[in-house]
């Protein structure tokens, strides 16, 4: 493969070669490494700037425990409880029942069975807000909450 040569910007006695990048000349390297640093830190900038928002922790059971948001294979957002301690999962405290009609920022929660009691706890951490209506999925009654934080776009949230 043969490359077109070029005088080298910094130096005109080195001839460098688009194809390799300008790899024969050290100024051409170092400003190559410039321009990859500045790239780097734009990119981490601007992980930062999607990072998830602070989510309150809320305590269920004998856990004291933090809020990760994920989303069902039907768009909708999904809350799981982590054990602060070492992150081991506590509980997941919505339920997806897709036949439910929900509005926008609406999540029902599994407050029955070993999740008896997530209701109460979501909604004293200012965390969800019961709106009063109930969806019926077989022998339960699930309450539908509006979600009272922010949620990160769900482009950004991994599959439950």
């Amino acid at each position: 493969m043969s490359y077109q040569l070029y005088n080298c910007p910094y130096n005109p006695r080195l001839r460098c070669s688009l194809g390799a990048l300008k790899e024969n000349c050290d100024k051409c390297k170092t400003r190559k490494e410039s321009e990859r640093n500045a790239t780097d830190k734009k990119a981490t900038a601007d992980r930062a700037a999607q990072v998830e928002p602070t989510v309150p922790t809320i305590r269920f059971g004998d856990w004291q425990c933090s809020l990760s948001f994920c989303c069902y294979g039907n768009d909708r957002t999904a809350i799981r409880l982590l054990d602060v301690a070492d992150g081991s999962p506590v509980a997941v405290a919505t339920v997806n029942i897709p036949e439910a009609e929900l509005g926008d920022n609406e999540v029902i929660i599994k407050d029955y069975s070993e999740n008896e009691g997530i209701l109460d706890s979501l909604v004293a951490a200012g965390v969800v807000q019961d709106t009063g209506k109930r969806v019926r999925s077989g022998f339960i009654t699930a309450p539908v909450c509006e979600l009272l934080v922010k949620v990160p776009d769900q482009d950004h949230l991994e599959r439950a």
